[in-house]
């Protein structure tokens, strides 16, 4: 997936300098298609959300959410395809 092609990062992100907050964002760049980088990016939100209580960044959190559901409709992923 071409970088321009990605969905644009809210500033501030990284937050952390955490091996799991690294290894979401490089998952993200290194997603071959719009469902893996969005499945890459609901990580990212759940990590901001509740990994360890030193990282709850729900500012960041909501800015992705906020960021995703704008985007849905350009990107073509529907929350039916999240859905198990």
């Amino acid at each position: 997936m071409s970088a321009s092609a990605r969905l644009p990062l809210p500033s501030g992100i990284p937050a952390t300098d955490t091996e799991t907050e690294q290894e979401i964002l490089r998952a993200i760049e290194a997603a071959s298609g719009r469902l893996e980088e969005w499945e890459s990016l609901w990580r990212l939100v759940l990590f901001y959300l509740f990994h360890q209580k030193q990282v709850k960044r729900s500012d960041l959190a909501v800015a992705l959410l906020e960021l995703m559901i704008q985007e849905s409709p350009t990107y073509g992923i529907y929350s039916s395809h999240l859905l198990p």
